[in-house]
């Protein structure tokens, strides 16, 4: 099973994204995909933004609907998000821009799955937790 960050999932969902048709088509092909909170409002607030949707932002019931369809499948699962910082990743964050995705690769070791990104360096840093999906 594999936690698309949020990147990847807003590029499957949104159709007219430069990376849309390998993310869309990588998380067609995945047998079980999760989503948590936080890629979930994270997809929609860039659904909504008018610089990530090239100045046609979807309407905000548009936007549930997109998210709504893709966590009604069978395939999906919902992931709680972690409480705290468990202690492999205490002090293994380099920074405060990769926080948010050091955190999601914590969510999804926590049900034993991987997190899926187009993030190379994250990628390098958590081989053991990611995946890199190819942009093309």
């Amino acid at each position: 099973m594999f936690l698309p960050d949020t990147n990847v999932l807003f590029a499957a969902v949104y159709q007219a994204h430069i990376h849309h048709y390998p993310a869309n088509r990588w998380l067609m092909a995945a047998e079980r995909y999760a989503t948590c909170g936080l890629t979930q409002v994270g997809a929609f607030r860039l659904l909504l933004t008018k610089a990530a949707t090239n100045n046609y932002p979807l309407e905000v019931a548009d936007a549930h609907a997109v998210l709504a369809d893709l966590a009604n499948s069978e395939r999906h699962v919902f992931l709680a998000t972690c409480s705290a910082l468990s202690e492999e990743f205490v002090g293994q964050t380099p920074g405060p821009k990769a926080a948010f995705d050091h955190y999601l690769v914590q969510i999804a070791c926590s049900v034993d799955c991987k997190l899926a990104t187009f993030d190379r360096a994250l990628t390098n840093r958590w081989s053991a937790h990611t995946v890199l999906i190819q942009q093309a």
